[in-house]
């Protein structure tokens, strides 16, 4: 019996091993930066980028401890399991067919697929189109006419074609667009996982309420009271200008709350209407809400004025046959009395950023990343000790100009 217990004791702890061991021999993709893996990402940058990197050991290590921050917070949300997710599964799909497409369409300049060619991918995959449109659009998709959504379907299928026509090329084998990829997917988990520790660091009503308590400008209706008080003040015959000097919490206080001269397109929607529908000498007769805060709005003069036809229309507006040379706009004298809600609107999104800061910062520490303390930049006829081209120095001359698209 001691014989067979002493087996079995052998065998669980030999079992045991192995499991830690197993666990020991994974290592993420995003535990190592190489040289190799440095040296790709800078060549697709512009070329300016690239002389500034040649020559600057500060920003070469700046951008190692990007990257390095970048992997770091993709090994938190691989702990996470969120490359699991149906989410990072779709997302990371497109990332892979635009990189491909893109990686093929450089090595193979002269390959464009025809109008009829994209239309029919597009009405052929259109489920698959409809699928990944949210993620490609964005929230400008829920606005996109039938026309916008076209367009993009075309574009969509040329990513598609292309994309296919690389990995036929066998591109998705090819070092130089692997360690591209990993980069671009590192990314993507750093994304996603910041959103992660976003929603998990939502602040709830009562700490909300806890805050307000402590500071009373972050109260909005608050706020409301008090410039609902400083409307009374004004109904009971108290001078505008007095009221403003007294209250105003901008740099309008001193100056009785004067706003100078102004014409339609330069203010604050929701304060223009209000300014513009007044009369000579008028104010508001009750608050008025802007980005800014609440405003009590009074018009000392109206006057016309000789429209400038250089001059950028209002947003929104559409030109007039009538604006040209000598035409008139109004222009209104205007003062406010202000209570600012800046605490109020912006309070709750800086105390989640602060929380999303200190949990990235302690992901970044405990998630290590083996990186090289410098590297080496290369770029053809530039020489970063003297900070110029040599002569004769290769195609990249100082008048070639880097894409912005391409610092990827």
């Amino acid at each position: 019996m001691k014989s067979n217990r002493s087996r079995f004791i052998a065998l669980l702890l030999s079992l045991q091993l192995i499991a830690v061991q197993g666990c020991s021999l994974f290592k993420s993709d995003y535990a190592t930066l190489e040289v190799s893996d440095l040296t790709v990402k800078v060549n697709d940058l512009p070329d300016m980028q690239k002389r500034t990197l040649a020559q600057s050991e500060q920003a070469r290590k700046q951008l190692i401890e990007q990257f390095k921050k970048a992997y770091a917070l993709a090994q938190a949300a691989e702990d996470e399991d969120l490359h699991k997710s149906d989410d990072y599964k779709k997302r990371s799909a497109i990332i892979e067919d635009q990189l491909i497409g893109r990686e093929f369409s450089n090595r193979n300049l002269e390959f464009s697929p025809s109008n009829d060619e994209l239309t029919k991918y597009a009405a052929d995959n259109k489920a698959a189109f409809d699928a990944d449109f949210t993620l490609l659009a964005g929230e400008s998709g829920l606005k996109a006419t039938d026309e916008e959504k076209n367009a993009m379907s075309l574009q969509w299928a040329d990513m598609k074609i292309r994309a296919a026509k690389g990995r036929e090329a066998g591109l998705l084998k090819d070092p130089l667009v692997k360690s591209k990829l990993r980069f671009e997917l590192a990314n993507l988990l750093a994304n996603l996982y910041a959103g992660l520790v976003e929603d998990r660091n939502k602040l709830s009503e009562q700490e909300k309420a806890d805050y307000i308590a402590k500071n009373p400008t972050a109260d909005v209706n608050d706020r409301k009271k008090q410039i609902e008080g400083l409307l009374q003040r004004l109904k009971n015959g108290e001078p505008f200008e007095k009221i403003a000097d007294e209250m105003n919490e901008d740099g309008t206080r001193g100056i009785g709350g004067d706003l100078n001269w102004t014409m339609k397109g330069k203010m604050d929607p929701e304060f223009e209407k209000a300014a513009f529908a007044l009369g000579k000498g008028q104010y508001t007769m009750e608050p008025v809400r802007s980005s800014f805060g609440f405003h009590l709005i009074k018009v000392d003069d109206r006057r016309p004025v000789k429209k400038d036809p250089a001059a950028p229309a209002a947003p929104g507006a559409s030109a007039a046959p009538a604006d040209k040379a000598g035409a008139l706009e109004e222009e209104i004298r205007v003062r406010h009395i202000f209570i600012s809600t800046q605490e109020a609107d912006s309070f709750e999104r800086r105390l989640i950023d602060e929380r999303v800061k200190r949990a990235v910062e302690d992901a970044t520490l405990k998630y290590e990343v083996t990186a090289p303390a410098d590297f080496k930049v290369e770029v053809p006829g530039f020489n970063p000790n003297t900070n110029r081209l040599r002569q004769g120095g290769g195609s990249m001359g100082p008048m070639r100009g880097g894409n912005p698209s391409d610092g990827r």
